[in-house]
């Protein structure tokens, strides 16, 4: 990156509670805070045509999260007694951040439950095993992702490996199967999910994998659906 534009982005986070233009900055209130999300960084397992940066695996000069950075924002959490539950970890790609595995046993070891958002690895491992996929996440540009959805839409590849933020509003006919690989954290992201398919009419089906740690979550998304439906068995 030009040092010109490095001075440019300097002189836009001067002020904490100004912009440069001197507006006020939008901010969110933290009270509620429940899922603690963490940029892993740029790094990405593939590099896009008009990237905003060069986010290839060869670029060894991007900045990335570290462990130590997630501990001191861990620490802030608990001394301010956040009712955060959940850390979530978005970026370029997630697993291409060299001490992701240290910051997901810091996160668990915290009691905290874990959400990785890596549709690019997905996709990736999908086309290796000769099936024709490709991802949209919220890290893309606008651009990028009206291509790609163009080419699910006139059926140039089969699976389409998408996050929550991305496929919220999708509306493309003829899906037949969604597949949840992960299971959401919030009950209505289910009801949003598994209505991409069997629109105006149409058959499809949803799948969603699930493992004794989700037996909660899969609660609050039958009580969603059916709010006769009886809470887990304790064992």
């Amino acid at each position: 990156m030009k040092d010109i534009e490095q001075t440019d982005n300097a002189q836009k986070f001067e002020h904490p509670t100004i912009t440069a233009k001197g507006e006020e900055r939008a901010w969110v209130s933290l009270e509620q805070l429940e899922t603690l999300w963490v940029n892993t960084g740029t790094l990405c397992n593939i590099e896009c045509v008009n990237c905003y940066i060069e986010s290839s695996p060869t670029n060894d000069q991007l900045v990335y999260f570290k462990a130590s950075d997630l501990r001191t924002y861990l620490n802030e959490s608990a001394d301010h007694n956040m009712p955060v539950t959940e850390i979530g970890f978005t970026g370029g790609e997630p697993f291409m951040n060299s001490e992701i595995i240290d910051m997901l046993r810091l996160s668990l070891e915290r009691g905290f439950s874990v959400l990785v958002l890596g549709a690019d690895k997905i996709a990736l491992q999908l086309r290796k095993d000769k099936f024709n996929a490709e991802a949209i996440h919220g890290d893309l540009r606008q651009s990028k992702r009206e291509k790609v959805l163009m080419k699910f839409r006139k059926n140039r590849f089969q699976i389409l490996v998408a996050t929550d933020v991305a496929a919220r509003g999708l509306d493309i006919p003829l899906i037949e199967h969604v597949i949840n690989y992960d299971i959401p954290q919030n009950p209505e992201d289910y009801i949003h999910r598994i209505g991409r398919t069997a629109r105006a009419g149409a058959k499809g089906s949803a799948l969603t994998f699930l493992t004794p740690a989700d037996q909660k979550n899969w609660y609050l998304i039958e009580k969603l659906i059916n709010p006769n439906a009886e809470p887990p068995k304790r064992k």
